[in-house]
Order: structure tokens, then sequence, then C-alpha cells
């Protein structure tokens, strides 16, 4: 290795994770977040509570169906990067409305998660269209 300018006994330098990778990391750990809270004991849920979780629960397994197939895909797309970090703020929200039990705003939030869901679409539709001969290297 010190031939090619690598001192003996160092690591290659890893590589830092990408802005997809972040914000996907970030989806993730909010939506596990409100797994928790739901398996958590001595809960006082109310149907509604339920609800909430069905829809959030929509969005994030369409999310993470595209995102497991076609991430490499729209990698270097700002606007998917966006949608995963505006994703992971909403979800992240889902869970103090859930843990304050504030039943007015979950109304709302689940009304903000359908439409989250039609824009998914649209940020599907647009990776789609602007890789439509993807291959993974």
């Amino acid at each position: 290795m010190s031939e090619l300018g690598i001192p003996a006994g160092s690591q290659a330098p890893r590589r830092a994770p990408s802005d997809i990778e972040v914000n996907w990391a970030r989806v993730d750990g909010a939506y596990k977040r409100v797994l928790a809270f739901f398996e958590s004991p001595n809960r006082d849920l109310m149907s509604l509570d339920y609800d909430f979780l069905s829809v959030l629960t929509k969005a994030y397994a369409d999310i993470l169906a595209f995102h497991g197939v076609n991430a490499k895909r729209c990698e270097n797309e700002a606007f998917y990067s966006g949608f995963l970090a505006y994703t992971a703020e909403v979800f992240a929200e889902a869970y103090h409305l859930l843990a304050e039990k504030e039943t007015g705003r979950i109304w709302v939030y689940i009304r903000l998660l359908e439409d989250l869901e039609k824009e998914f679409g649209k940020v599907e539709d647009a990776c789609i269209k602007l890789h439509p001969h993807y291959q993974e290297l």
C-alpha cells in the first residue's frame, strides 16, 4: 500500500454518507420511534391514534419500497433528498403529536400524510422519467 501513497497500516478513507442516506436514516428512525411508542405498555391509545399509525405506515411502506429499489436512481436529485428531509420532519412530528395527545393536530397530520402520499407519486414519477434506462453499476 505504501507504493500507492497510503502509509502502511492506515485505512482507506471512508466515504461520507450522501444526503439521501442521511435523510433516509432520519425517515426510518422517526418511523421506528412512532412504532416504539405504540409497542410501549401502559399507553392510553384512542382509535384515532391507530388511524394515524395506519396512514403513517402506508406512507412509510410506499416510500421504503421505492427507496429500496430506486434510491441509486435518484441519489443525485435534490428534489428526492428534499422530499426525504421533509418526510423525516413530518414523521418526527408524528411522534410528538401522539406523545402529547394533540388530537386536533393529529387530524391535520393525517390529511398532511395523505397529501404526502400524493406528492410521493410525483417524486417517484420524476425519478423514473429522469432516469428511464437506469442500470446498476
